[in-house]
């Protein structure tokens, strides 16, 4: 199965300029019914296109026209979780009648032990 994700690039302003190159993740969480259920991760590197003496860093302020981007969408880490995909009224009814059950069964057993105490007396 495949799906495509788009999204508008990050708000630079939030990206501390130290933080603009190297390599971040992508994290994509799944969730059905407020429960996440897959978590898929893509390593991402931000690389500065024009040489640079690594000592010094990249030219400051950073032209982030000349930051390529690369996603290793080949490679994804994926995590997943079990979830309860069931239907939850359905699962509340089932409740609700095992808990009547359970109730039942215990009425039962105070009976018999009604009737046994019953009986010895006799």
């Amino acid at each position: 199965n495949k799906f495509v994700l788009q999204a508008d690039a990050p708000d630079r302003s939030c990206i501390p300029d130290s933080d603009l190159l190297g390599v971040t993740v992508l994290l994509v969480t799944c969730s059905y019914r407020e429960q996440e259920f897959a978590r898929v991760g893509y390593y991402v590197s931000n690389e500065y296109t024009v040489p640079y003496d690594a000592e010094v860093g990249p030219p400051k302020p950073l032209d982030v026209e000349k930051v390529q981007r690369t996603i290793l969408a080949d490679k994804p880490r994926v995590t997943r979780f079990p979830i309860n995909w069931g239907d939850e009224q359905q699962e509340q009814q089932q409740t609700d009648t095992q808990q009547e059950q359970e109730q039942l069964n215990d009425d039962l057993i105070d009976e018999n032990e009604e009737e046994e105490e019953e009986e010895e007396e006799d």
